[in-house]
């Protein structure tokens, strides 16, 4: 008899109970609908509560003129016992008046003194008949009860679905919150296939425990792939969420009333607590971990029923000890797909960073996460990335223990005959990993150096390689991974197999520079020719100089020149699977065999002041040539780890077309998709582009798939003149032109094709979807031939490139793009701080500096699927930082997208070894002209992102923030937004520059400055402008027009908050000006700056209290203005002491600033 696991008894005993009461209010359970309710949430209550109702269906109305509470304050008080509101009714209940709660507090930035009694008293009632231990909004209130069908008979999609009660109706709001009801819902099958699972564990059915872990695998999959990613920041997709509306009217909207009670946070998602049970997760350490335990313990009593039953069967054990390794491989797999960088966790982090950002630089000041809070200069964004990263090791850290590695079947190098360009192919055995992939997946190979170099380094380290080296956290980690049994050393000679020791990467060159000082090297970081260099070559210069290598492996893990931070493991190094899973063997099954085409890389570096002439091999691909070439290849087995495909990946609907672009070696992927999609309906287009005939890898089989009709197949060669054409049997060349992949598409017969593949169904078209795999240049070709195409038979030019964004963010145009090795110091074309940060706009465009290099994100700001508004955020600044937070520096797929938009190399300069002195309230100090321009140039980016934000924050105003709007009203919901941003601009953005940025950098101005100056000149300037009247004056400008938007002078009040707009704009515009004006000096004299640049340089810095003072002014005149203007006049403000931080007056808490109102008192003064 088959043993049942206790989820399954509980799961059967939770819905017999509500089966029989009739109602859910334990926590809504069942195998049909899992954690979300069934039958569907209620419409309606019962009669008598039907103001109720109405006033929830009004709320996107009442949001818009601020009516809510004067609305609200007319609720009569309805009673909430059993006889009156039946148990049926409970959930809606709950959900409406949890709803209708938070709305009365967060309708209006000034929070009320309290809740009307005819919500808080049946609120306090409704969540003691639940079981809540107090009156808050939960999860099952905001997410999982408010939502309806749009149509009964179809399934929970956020397609299919609206808000029960939503308060301001815009499609942020119903996509942000329904989209994760639609999540619920795809856990369906994943709840039963663990139940299943754990049954087959008990019952010991390896079989049937494989089906149910591949089942919970690919739902995982497909909910980070595809549902998640409906929460859309892209503003041309179809379920796009504005970052910036969500911030302002659906992220602060759930966040607690009672700063004790929990918030309706994601951590309160069942999902999450259902698959820490199933992973046995034990640890609750971390910030995120703990509020989870936490709120896991306020969830419905069946749900913490339900899923401790399932943390009480551990399927993991079960494979352990009977030491099944494929399903251990399978196993760990479904874990990555939960937990990993590219599983639901990962790909949960990295939206949630952007959003937070945003939402954070748009003056978010909390969060519904506990122990978050702050303002932009804080960076809480980060803070919360950091605590999500740490959650998700500590959900994760089981895997740092596991490794995946196959045998390597056959291997084979094609060596082109003209350039000696060689192309690897590479075939591996699955068998016993349990990895499943499926086409358009990479596979991560850990690549190990050559003897050769081995040796090399080892002798410019002066040591045998037997020594013992004591290992750091990194390296620890990264053996186990490779399958090394865990020990606390190793030898030096299997850290610098393993190690990234070609080419040096700058973290490494400026960590060396730092401990020898080298000058040469110094040198070489000025050029950025770090990357001409390999480890072992570098080392013997230091040693000619005098540095004794031996210091780097006798360091402890601890020191700086610990050989542990000098040589870091090695990364994964991804590959396009050129082949599909599918057995055509054994049709159905699972493949064993897995296949790569992999280009070889070798350049030379060239001789010059700061290198010297030498063959180089790329890494990857030189382990992989000769590993292929050995005399025994199949005794190598070779360490990877399988990264899916996020979007790059075939239609669910095997009918739909698609349109493959591939280059050289860019056919891999494209290998494995005509091998999936051979025995499937839908037409298969190929563009491919190479050198020659020899080099058409596929042709047999583009042959048959061709004759069969099941590819449409162009061929180009750009060095040969031919075509391969098909003469209706067989594939033969022609006589042609060289041609290129732009040549290819404009054909006459192929653009018109290209052009009816593309348009939709709802046009004509075949809808078809678009894939480019090859380099970034290739890549780029593609794109602007494809725009050429569409500008030409587009019947609205004008919104001809309005419809490749939507191409893009429809995720009809996939790109899977790598890069061929690019030194960084040939680039030539130099570009000035002073010029990047002026393209933070959209007449100038919008460039950013990573790493070194200026790229122009104009155009990538449309495709980005971060959105734009991170875009915006990082422009005319060094991004470097944000780039690396959220990863793009380490995954080369992106690495190698942003190549597409180079402009050219920030500019050196050379400022030689001349010192200053500065001073400061704690006396005089050095500091080298360089370390001045530095200071200048992080005050000047600085500003640059305050004027970012400010854009960003007040990106609202032409958009709907409720759905009774109009994108371009001014409404008194909107207003008040408007003057919260017009008081964070005044209060934190200018306070924190003169208080604290400004000061700091005029230290170093000082150093310029030959006469006599006091050293606090700057800082007493400020200080006195805001002991000015006009100051006192313009600090009101907030709270006045807080107090006309409840009177009858809203149309004066929405003339005069746009001139308030201009002058915040022009504030920072005036001073980004000055602070460029200074760095342009330092770009012109460099290492004169000191002598010839002196009088710029401090000029820049003394314009800075006029404008500011002007500011002030412009303020000031405004008000007066506003206020003369008012046909019935308002009491003047009453001026404060120089001394308050703020006006006088009741404070409130806006998003992120403190806004003031009058008290009555002072209308009588």
């Amino acid at each position: 008899m088959q043993r049942k696991p206790q989820s399954r008894l509980v799961l059967e005993k939770i819905e017999a109970a509500n089966q029989a009461n009739g109602h859910e209010n334990g926590g809504p359970l069942s195998a049909r609908s899992g954690f979300l309710p069934d039958p569907p949430p209620l419409l309606h209550l019962p009669e008598q509560y039907r103001a109720w109702d109405i006033l929830a269906g009004n709320l996107p109305q009442l949001f818009s003129n601020l009516s809510f509470r004067k609305e609200a304050d007319r609720l009569p008080l309805l009673p909430t016992d059993a006889a009156s509101l039946p148990d049926k009714y409970l959930w809606r209940a709950s959900c409406l008046i949890s709803i209708l709660a938070h709305a009365y507090q967060r309708v209006e930035l000034t929070p009320p003194s309290q809740l009307p009694r005819s919500i808080s008293q049946p609120w306090a009632e409704i969540s003691a008949r639940l079981g809540k231990p107090y009156p808050y909004m939960s999860y099952m209130d905001l997410i999982m009860y408010n939502w309806k069908l749009r149509d009964p008979g179809q399934p929970p999609v956020l397609e299919n679905l609206d808000l029960l009660f939503p308060t301001v109706g815009t499609e942020t709001e119903r996509v942000f919150y329904l989209t994760q009801v639609e999540i619920a819902y795809r856990f369906v099958p994943i709840i039963g296939a663990i139940l299943q699972a754990q049954e087959a564990a008990l019952n010991d059915d390896p079989a049937s425990l494989e089906r149910e872990l591949l089942v919970i695998l690919n739902n995982l999959q497909h909910i980070s792939h595809y549902t998640f990613q409906k929460i859309d920041p892209n503003p041309h997709a179809r379920t796009s969420v504005d970052q910036v509306l969500w911030a302002k009217t659906v992220a602060p909207f759930g966040v607690a009333i009672n700063p004790d009670h929990p918030s309706p946070s994601g951590t309160a998602a069942p999902v999450f607590h259902l698959m820490d049970a199933f992973f046995s997760r034990r640890d609750f350490d971390t910030v995120l971990g703990q509020e989870s335990d936490r709120l896991s313990v306020l969830s419905p009593p069946a749900w913490q029923e339900f899923i401790r039953a399932v943390g009480k069967t551990s399927v993991l054990d079960y494979i352990h000890r009977y030491d099944y390794r494929s399903l251990r491989g399978l196993f760990y797999q479904v874990m990555e797909a939960f937990a990993g960088d590219k599983g639901y966790l990962g790909v949960h982090r990295l939206k949630v960073l952007g959003f937070l950002e945003t939402a954070f630089k748009a003056g978010r000041s909390v969060t519904m996460m506990k122990g978050f809070s702050g303002l932009f200069r804080s960076k809480t964004w980060t803070k919360i990335d950091r605590e999500l990263e740490l959650t998700r090791d500590e959900r994760y850290n089981v895997l740092a223990h596991h490794s995946y590695s196959a045998r390597l079947l056959q291997g084979a190098t094609y060596t082109d005959p003209q350039t000696q360009n060689k192309i690897n192919f590479i075939q591996l055995d699955l068998t016993n990993t349990g990895l499943r992939y499926r086409p358009g997946d990479r596979i991560g190979i850990f690549p190990e150096n050559s003897p050769e170099l081995v040796e090399k380094t080892l002798r410019a380290l002066q040591a045998t390689g037997d020594e013992e080296v004591e290992l750091n956290r990194a390296w620890r980690i990264a053996l186990q991974r490779l399958s090394f049994n865990y020990a606390p050393t190793q030898t030096l000679r299997t850290l610098i197999k393993y190690g990234s020791i070609r080419p040096l990467t700058r973290p490494v060159a400026k960590q060396l520079y730092t401990l020898t000082a080298s000058n040469f090297l110094k040198k070489i970081l000025n050029e950025r020719a770090e990357d001409q260099w390999e480890l072992w070559d570098l080392l013997e210069e230091l040693r000619k100089g005098g540095y004794d290598t031996r210091r780097f492996w006798k360091a402890g893990p601890g020191e700086a020149e610990s050989i542990c931070r000098i040589v870091p493991p090695e990364a994964f190094r991804l590959y396009s699977i050129a082949s599909s899973p599918n057995d055509s063997s054994n049709p159905g099954q699972p493949g064993n065999r897995l296949s790569l085409i992999v280009g070889g890389l070798k350049y030379l570096t060239p001789a010059s002041p700061v290198t010297h002439a030498e063959q180089r091999f790329g890494t990857g691909s030189n382990f992989l040539e000769k590993i292929s070439n050995a005399d025994k290849p199949q005794q190598n087995t070779i360490p990877l780890k399988l990264v899916t495909a996020t979007s790059f990946s075939l239609p669910t609907d095997p009918r739909r077309p698609i349109v493959m672009f591939a280059a050289g070696s860019g056919i891999a992927p494209f290998s494995g998709f005509l091998q999936a999609r051979a025995n499937q309906p839908g037409n298969n287009w190929l563009f491919f582009t190479t050198r020659n005939p020899s080099q058409v890898f596929y042709q047999p089989e583009f042959e048959t798939l061709v004759k069969a009709g099941k590819l449409q197949l162009r061929v180009a060669f750009s060095a040969s003149d031919h075509r391969l054409k098909f003469d209706g049997e067989h594939l033969v060349l022609e006589k042609g032109t060289k041609a290129h992949i732009q040549d290819l598409m404009l054909e006459e017969e192929n653009a018109r094709a290209l052009w009816d593949l593309l348009k939709t169904r709802r046009e004509g078209g075949q809808d078809a979807i678009f894939y480019i795999c090859g380099q970034t240049g290739f890549a780029r070709q593609v794109m602007d031939t494809l725009n050429k195409i569409i500008l030409r038979f587009s019947p609205d030019p004008n919104s001809a490139r309005e419809r490749f964004y939507r191409l893009v963010a429809d995720r009809r145009y996939l790109q899977d793009v790598f890069t061929t090795y690019s030194p960084t110091f040939r680039n030539q074309n130099f570009i000035n701080v002073s010029e990047v940060v002026e393209h933070n706009n959209p007449a100038k465009g919008y460039w950013a500096v990573i790493n070194g290099k200026v790229y122009d994100l104009t155009e990538f700001g449309h495709l980005h699927p971060g959105g734009m508004s991170i875009i915006v955020n990082n422009a005319g600044i060094d991004a470097t930082a944000a780039y690396q937070a959220v990863l793009h520096h380490v995954n080369s797929e992106v690495d190698a997208l942003l190549g597409m938009y180079e402009k050219g190399v920030l500019r050196h300069l050379d400022f030689g070894q001349e010192w200053l002195i500065g001073a400061n309230d704690k006396g005089m100090f050095h500091f080298s002209i360089e370390e001045a321009f530095i200071q200048w140039v992080r005050m000047l980016y600085l500003v640059t992102e305050m004027q970012n934000s400010i854009e960003v924050d007040y990106s609202f105003l032409d958009k709907k923030l409720t759905v009774v709007d109009r994108a371009e009203t001014i409404t008194p919901f909107k207003l008040q937004y408007l003057i919260e941003v017009h008081q964070r601009v005044f209060t934190n953005y200018l306070s924190s520059l003169l208080d604290e940025d400004l000061p700091e950098v005029w230290q170093y101005g000082l150093g310029f400055y030959i006469n006599k100056i006091r050293v606090d000149f700057l800082p007493q300037a400020f200080k006195n402008i805001r002991q000015n009247a006009i100051f006192e004056t313009a600090s009101q400008m907030s709270p006045f027009m807080q107090q006309l938007l409840h009177t009858n002078h809203q149309d004066i009040l929405i003339e005069y908050s746009k001139k308030v707009v201009a002058a915040d704009r022009r504030l920072f515009s005036e001073l980004k000006a000055a602070l460029r004006d200074g760095v342009i000096v330092f770009e012109t004299y460099q290492r004169q700056s000191a002598t010839e640049g002196q009088a710029g340089l401090f000029d820049s810095l003394m314009r800075m209290p006029n404008i500011v003072h002007r500011y002030y002014n412009r303020l000031a005149e405004l008000l007066n203005r506003l206020m003369q203007a008012t046909p019935q006049p308002l009491p003047a403000p009453t001026p404060r002491a120089a001394s308050s931080p703020h006006p006088a007056g009741m404070e409130f808490q806006g998003h992120g600033s403190t806004l003031n109102t009058f008290t009555p008192d002072q209308d009588k003064k």
